[in-house]
């Protein structure tokens, strides 16, 4: 089994991401389910909310089975399925790739079809903040 796990900015129903996993894996909407449901699926995801007030306030979990279709659309890690959900719900994203951030509080912000090595703030909130002001922009060759 193989596990992505991407943050996004605001809260979407489970039937939105179930829409959205069907569009990016190319799949059934009877092979996607959620990860507390009992019903055998390939693909499992959990939509967790971690706050209502940071940038980045949703943690989403997939969880994926047929590791051949993961190969075939060519997600090799959180970036690359990353960069397919922004670009499926036009939206920024935040991603670790513990390759690329040595840092438990650096993320990956996928912004535009462009990438960025960004620190997190400081704060107690139990989302995500990023201090885009000393932000690095990574080569989207080099993160793939």
């Amino acid at each position: 089994m193989i596990h992505f796990i991407c943050y996004l900015k605001k809260k979407k129903t489970d039937h939105y991401i179930v829409e959205l996993l069907k569009e990016i894996f190319n799949c059934d909407i009877k092979e996607i389910s959620n990860l507390i449901d009992e019903e055998k699926s390939l693909i499992k995801f959990e939509n967790r909310i971690l706050d209502d007030i940071s940038e980045f306030q949703v943690e989403l979990n997939i969880y994926c089975i047929d590791e051949r279709r993961v190969e075939e659309l060519k997600f090799n890690n959180n970036i690359s399925l990353g960069i397919a959900i922004s670009k499926n719900i036009n939206e920024d994203i935040a991603v670790n790739d513990e390759n690329i951030c040595d840092n438990p509080y650096q993320w990956i912000l996928i912004k535009q079809n462009s990438l960025f090595l960004v620190e997190e703030e400081e704060d107690d909130n139990n989302g995500i903040t990023l201090n885009q002001n000393n932000r690095i922009e990574i080569p989207y060759n080099n993160s793939i």
